[in-house]
């Protein structure tokens, strides 16, 4: 297809796609209540899938897919049309090239794209002329070839890695567990409406006096100091002391880590406390096996477990 011809195809997919977003919004089910995430929080999605379940977690619920995702060969496939809507863009397929085009209509979309794709075939064009070239690091040991979108049951499967092709998202897939995440934010610095390196003295007066002071610990004979506050529901630690501990100058009262500590405001990825480890493999793909001491860490976040629940989340800044 030429250059024109994609352009023009591309236009009347966003002249559509107002009506069929909203459509597709009406339709797709949540069975669950968001819980808070008032305040500073980036803007994206966030989805979980697991082999043989229909059942799909999103940041803003549980929805549920009509073709359910499945492992192949170590390769996790995903239904495209379904996940793509669900994201909020839009699919069309052309049976007599086998081509698939998506696009993700511009707005307030930071992220607005348009890219297309082929039945058995690795090739992939992002933005009508640039094309992605494979890249072997997303490929867990299969063979490069068999990464192709497929036919299933009447629907086009694609694996997982394609989100990443497709420049829509972050691939994190687990054989054993089954479980797909996809996600275009980052969300390690956010939680319950805070962000970690930001100043505590810069947030409005009636947020700052909701928080008491519970405890202090003193590294380097003072030179670095963490205050420990809570509201009942979150801490905060917050570091003052010498320009040399703090990452961004300028800074008075850095806050170092978030945690929570009820089940008022859940993470970004929908957990809270008092979720399950079986909710802790779907949002973030960490299994029990994990857990040394009653806790997980991967360097940005830690989750404290009790009796099988989640008992604390924090997500914390990288020294």
């Amino acid at each position: 297809m030429k250059r024109k011809g994609i352009i023009f195809v591309l236009v009347i997919l966003i002249t559509v796609s107002a009506f069929e977003i909203t459509t597709l919004a009406n339709a797709v089910s949540s069975d669950t209540t968001p819980c808070s995430v008032d305040g500073a929080q980036p803007t994206g999605y966030f989805i979980s899938m697991k082999a043989g379940d229909g059942e799909v977690f999103m940041q803003d619920g549980i929805h549920t897919f009509k073709n359910v995702p499945f492992i192949s060969n170590d390769i996790a496939y995903v239904p495209l049309r379904e996940t793509v809507e669900l994201c909020g863009g839009i699919v069309r397929y052309n049976e007599a090239d086998k081509s698939v085009l998506i696009a993700f209509p511009p707005g307030d979309r930071p992220d607005a794209k348009f890219s297309q794709i082929w039945v058995g075939n690795s090739r992939v064009l992002n933005n009508a002329s640039e094309e992605n070239p494979l890249d072997p690091y997303l490929y867990k040991g299969s063979k490069v070839d068999n990464y192709v979108p497929i036919f299933m049951n009447g629907s086009i499967f694609v694996p997982a890695t394609y989100f990443e092709r497709l420049g829509l998202g972050k691939v994190f897939y687990d054989v054993q567990s089954s479980v797909t995440l996809i996600s275009s934010f980052d969300s390690g610095d956010y939680l319950a409406g805070f962000k970690c390196d930001t100043d505590f003295s810069l947030l409005d007066k009636s947020i700052r006096e909701r928080f008491k002071f519970i405890g202090r610990e003193e590294i380097d004979s003072g030179a670095l100091i963490e205050d420990t506050f809570s509201d009942g529901d979150v801490e905060l630690v917050i570091r003052t002391g010498e320009q040399r501990y703090i990452k961004h100058e300028g800074v008075k009262e850095e806050i170092h880590m978030i945690t929570l500590i009820s089940d008022k405001y859940c993470t970004l990825k929908g957990l809270r406390v008092g979720d399950s480890a079986e909710m802790v493999l779907r949002l973030y793909g960490i299994t029990e096996k994990w857990f040394t001491d009653g806790y997980f860490t991967d360097g940005r976040i830690k989750i404290w477990m009790q009796d099988g629940k989640v008992a604390r989340f924090s997500i914390f800044s990288m020294d």
